[in-house]
């Protein structure tokens, strides 16, 4: 039986005369620096589902840039499911302003090691630090919420894993993040691949 890990948006409130909104379940805003911070909020009716939605707007300056974030226990070489659902306004290039990243970590907060080696050019043999995982667009529904979703396996190493949800440098723009997962999945089916070469004389 899988066992589920699921990441979800429920249980943020925002409380009143403050400036950023308390996230019980772990969620966290983030920014790099506070001249550049957006502001954060949660709407508990928001979403597709009526679920919640974590929401980032930014003010009249294109430098703003922010973060949700929130840290999830992982089990090593195994795979996860990421789904999101988003919705924008005033973006004018989704693709680089509002992304979901995945990091991995382990219990020391440190990223860990692919499984496999790095290429043969550069330290063969030696297994290349693990990048983050960024899930892709997926179809937008008429109210406007696009899936972003990915499959990953886990490094045997990672015993934690970051999920971001970002806005950046986008001005007077705002994104709704809902129905936010990172749920463990069985292994993709293996694909066969069949390859062709042209040798032209």
């Amino acid at each position: 039986m899988i066992g589920l890990a699921v990441l979800t948006v429920g249980g943020l409130a925002c409380e009143a005369g403050t400036a950023a909104p308390v996230a019980p379940d772990g969620w966290q805003a983030a920014a790099p620096r506070d001249e550049i911070r957006p502001q954060f909020s949660y709407n508990p009716k928001g979403g597709p589902a009526r679920e919640g939605c974590l929401v980032i707007s930014t003010g009249p300056l294109e430098g703003f840039e922010g973060h949700w974030a929130r840290t999830l226990l992982v089990r090593g070489g195994q795979w996860y499911r990421f789904h999101a659902l988003r919705r924008v306004e005033h973006v004018p290039s989704p693709r680089r302003s509002v992304l979901a990243r995945v990091l991995w970590r382990d219990d020391h907060d440190r990223p860990v090691v692919r499984d496999e080696p790095g290429a043969k050019s550069f330290a063969p043999g030696v297994p290349p630090v693990s990048e983050p995982e960024y899930p892709t667009d997926g179809p937008t529904d008429a109210a406007g919420w696009t899936a972003v979703e990915g499959t990953y396996r886990a490094p045997s190493k990672a015993t934690n894993a970051i999920v971001e949800l970002y806005l950046r440098w986008a001005p007077r723009a705002r994104v709704e993040w809902s129905g936010v997962r990172l749920a463990e999945v069985e292994p993709p089916a293996p694909r066969k691949v069949r390859l062709a070469t042209v040798h032209y004389t």
